[in-house]
Formats: structure tokens, sequence, C-alpha cells
């Protein structure tokens, strides 16, 4: 593929990542203040601009060392593609080189990268927002973004908004963009009600009118007084609890108690039955150690393995089945997302994953398939 296996790990999650939101409102701040600026480039042959994009050449080559030096040589200085460059000091560190299609209202996405010593910094959500920005002002028609990722790439292109399959139909980008072995299409949707470059301030005003309202509902800024114990008393009626009342509590609530006591038994025996089945469980015992598995923790952001569970569980971390199938889910998802089809990691997490669904069947938990 022609795409970044030396992306940054995703700075800025949408659903509200506190990390990534100050990651990027740093580099948005380290923009105002002229630290760094992103700059838009192309081939037009201008003396400025050929400094650019040899410098960007530099990135690409030494970030994505598996591309054909010649291939990205071609690419970035090919008078059809266009480039956002993040500049600091005069010189590129990072940026995205992409070819707008403006008959077929799409744009393919070639390369992105940044510098590794620059990454986790919050310059790649922003060199994307600055793309979606610039081609919502400056490229005719161009609405969606095409590219092709491999696993490394995958999570940062998801976190920034592409998703797969692509909505557009076949026939309007087979004929221009070439399929890659290996790879996964993605498309990223450009919404022209949206200002990309103001997203961490829009972020940050939608969280304040929401506490704001939480607030405004609840009463949790009103202290109540202790519990007051007599000499030898042991027991106490809920109802004496000062504020519990107010803060919802109801008698029926504590038959719940017994209801989780029922529910940790039969989650602890399909635990037990999974681990127990070591023929397809084996590689889910434990965590993964991210020294013996290079690169682990750079795809697969949240792990979780059976042992884990297995803690969780004591602690009784799991008050419903559906936060526990939550879990054995991810702990699948992740192993296919790191794993290629063929490897027989991939099977054992389908088998896994097939072997929990009967089991949760079996203690008439409901239906558990995915």
């Amino acid at each position: 593929t022609r795409r970044s296996s030396d992306l940054p790990t995703p700075e800025f999650d949408l659903l509200g990542g506190a990390d990534g939101l100050s990651r990027d409102n740093a580099v948005k701040q380290q923009e105002e203040q002229g630290e760094v600026s992103f700059q838009f480039v192309y081939n037009d042959g201008s003396a400025n601009r050929m400094k650019t994009l040899l410098e960007l050449k530099n990135v690409f080559r030494k970030q994505l060392p598996s591309m054909p030096k010649e291939y990205i040589v071609r690419l970035v200085f090919d008078r059809n593609h266009r480039s956002i460059a993040v500049v600091r000091n005069g010189k590129a560190f990072g940026g995205i080189t992409y070819r707008p299609f403006h008959e077929q209202g799409f744009a393919e996405i070639a390369f992105c990268a940044v510098m590794r010593d620059q990454q986790v910094k919050g310059y790649g959500t922003r060199l994307m927002n600055h793309v979606k920005s610039h081609c919502l002002k400056n490229e005719r028609n161009i609405r969606y973004f095409l590219t092709y990722a491999d696993n490394f790439a995958l999570v940062y292109f998801k976190k920034q908004g592409f998703k797969q399959p692509p909505s557009l139909p076949r026939e309007a980008w087979a004929p221009f963009i070439k399929d890659y072995e290996g790879a996964t299409l993605l498309e990223c949707y450009i919404n022209p009600h949206v200002e990309y470059l103001r997203i961490p301030q829009m972020l940050a005003h939608q969280r304040a009118m929401l506490q704001d309202k939480v607030l405004e509902m609840t009463n949790q800024r009103e202290l109540h007084a202790g519990v007051r114990w007599q000499p030898g008393q042991t027991r106490i009626n809920p109802r004496d609890i000062p504020g519990l009342i107010q803060a919802g509590w109801d008698p029926e609530s504590a038959k719940s108690v017994g209801e989780l006591r029922t529910l940790e038994t039969q989650l602890r025996e399909i635990l037990d039955t999974l681990w127990n089945n070591d023929g397809v469980s084996w590689p889910f015992q434990a965590p993964v150690d991210p020294d013996q598995v290079i690169g682990y923790l750079d795809i697969v952001k949240d792990p979780i393995d059976l042992f884990t569970m297995r803690q969780k569980l004591e602690n009784g971390f799991y008050r419903t089945k559906e936060m526990f199938t939550a879990d054995i889910r991810r702990m699948c998802s992740n192993c296919r997302l790191f794993n290629p089809k063929e490897t027989v990691y991939f099977k054992l997490a389908n088998d896994l994953e097939n072997l929990f669904n009967k089991e949760m069947a079996r203690a008439s938990l409901g239906s558990s398939a995915a």
C-alpha cells in the first residue's frame, strides 16, 4: 500500500478524548503564535514551493521505508497532486499529499506522515483538519476523501472520520484509483457545515454546556450530614441515610443485589469455560507484552485479555452481561485488527468468539452473537 505505516497515533478523538483535545489545541496555539505553519504547496516551479516539496519528499521517504523512492518522488512532484505541509523554522517535518478528482467529487490521499520525533503531539490531526478545511474552501466539488490504509494506519484514519465501505458508488472512483492488495479502502465525508480548524473550541463549548446542564438538573453540589451510628448499632434503614432518597434510591433497587450475584456466578462459569479450552484461548490468557510484540500498542489502543477480565470480574466490575460481552468482543476484535486473516491468531479469535456465543446461549443470557 502507499499509505503510511508510521503514522502518528490518533491524537484527537472527536467523541471527546481529553488528551487528544489538549494536544490539538496546543498545536492550534503554536500555529497562532507563529511557531508552526501549515502551508499549501504544489509543483508550480517556484523555488520556495519546490524546496518545501523536496522536504516533504524526504519526510515520506524516511517514514515510509517500504515505498519505492521513485514512486514518492513522482507523486509529490506531480502537478496533479496537492500537499499541505506542517513547517517549523522554515522546514517541513510532516504533511499530506492528495490528488483531487473534481468531476468525480472526491480526492485521494496518497501520503500522510509526520517525522517520528514529532508524533503524538497533535500534528497529524491538525494536518488532516487543514486538508479538509482547504478542500472545502478551495477545491471545487470535493466532498469526499478516499484512501487505502494498511493495518498500521487504520486506527489513525478512523479517528479522523474515515469509514468503510465507501458510500460513493464504485463507478465513481474505481477507474481513477488503484486497488492495493492487503490494504483497506476508507472514505471520509467532508461536512461543509463543520469548521474543522475550530473543533477544539467547538468541543470545549459543548462540554461546558453539557456540564452546566448536568449541574442544573442535579443536586450534586448539595452536601448532607453523615450517618450517626449509635453505640452497638449494626444496621441502618437506607431511608435514614441523608441524601439517599434525593439521589433517586428506592427500595426496589435493593433487589438488584441478588440479581448481580447470580449474574456474577454465570459470568464466572463462562469465563472458566473459555479459559479451560486451551486449544482456543491460549493466546488470550495473558496481556500482550509490547516489548515482545513490537508495534502492538500502536495499533491496539484498548487492550484486554482473559486474565484481566478475570480480575475485573472478581472486583465486581461487570454489572451487566453487556459490559462482559463488550470486553470479549473487544478482545477478539483487537486480535483481528492486529493479525492478518491468514494467521492462526485471527482464526482463534473467531473460534473463541463462537465459543463465547454458545456459552452465553447455554446460560440463557440471551443472544450474544455480534
